[in-house]
């Protein structure tokens, strides 16, 4: 009798243990939790995006009930001029439909499902905004390299038509940078970049533009470099625990993951 309850017992913790371990590897992928740190502002990378389909409004809404301090989003414009959330200038890879945002009307894409999660379709910036601002989240708003410059405007008096008071804009075109620091003087700004250069540089000081950095191309002396001059550095995209930890203790302001969230 004595055998066969510590066999049994042995049996139900050897089963917990598989069980835990495999909840572990399951979750794993999805999500990790870093050591909160309060000097670097955590990003969720178009919404939650390792949870939810990304830019969508599940992933913003997750976004905003975890532990992030801001959330991201992509934004293209359509032929008719509404201001919509999407990374890819297709809705090819995310929808399934060979459709080009900007040569289509609102009416045409608004109610196409996404593959993964018929459920949700393309979100409006108006929506991310309102997101945002019911969770009191900064927004992070990349406006994508091909957005018409003529659009600019638009964006702008839709963001601050919003009552969000925490945002910012983000692009790896100077042109669209340009153009928001002529229209406000006091935006906050980032430049993205995959690579540095001298010139890189001089264009962030010439229209204090935060620098925003792939971090395969991120250093500690960057990092220095950077806020010798009074500049906050960004670091994009992160989902390596290890990494992330390196580049929060080497002084990063901003770092952009799709899944690490502070305790």
């Amino acid at each position: 009798m004595k055998k066969t309850l510590t066999y049994a017992v042995a049996a139900i913790m050897a089963c917990a243990g598989l069980v835990l371990i495999l909840g572990l590897f399951l979750t794993g992928e999805k999500t990790s939790a870093l050591s909160e740190n309060p000097k670097t502002l955590l990003i969720a990378h178009r919404g939650y995006s390792s949870l939810y389909v990304e830019n969508s409004l599940k992933a913003f809404e997750a976004a905003g009930k975890s532990n992030f301090d801001a959330i991201e989003c992509d934004i293209q414009v359509t032929k008719d001029g509404k201001i919509v959330i999407s990374h890819d200038e297709s809705l090819l890879r995310l929808i399934g439909v060979d459709k080009v945002i900007s040569e289509s009307t609102w009416p045409e894409i608004k109610n196409l499902p996404f593959l993964d999660d018929t459920t949700q379709t393309t979100a409006t910036l108006t929506d991310f905004l309102d997101v945002c601002r019911k969770y009191q989240k900064m927004a992070i708003i990349e406006i994508k390299e091909k957005v018409r410059v003529e659009d600019i405007k638009a964006i702008y008096d839709t963001v601050k038509a919003s009552g969000l008071e925490s945002f910012q804009f983000i692009s790896f075109n100077i042109e669209h940078l340009i153009s928001l620091r002529a229209i406000d003087n006091n935006l906050n700004l980032q430049f993205l970049t995959r690579k540095y250069s001298p010139n890189y540089l001089k264009t962030c000081l010439d229209y204090r533009l935060s620098p925003s950095i792939n971090y395969k191309s991120l250093t500690k002396p960057l990092i220095e470099l950077f806020h010798s001059y009074g500049l906050k550095v960004g670091v994009w995209t992160v989902d390596d625990i290890t990494v992330a930890n390196r580049l929060m203790e080497e002084g990063v302001d901003y770092l952009t993951t799709n899944k690490l969230v502070a305790k």
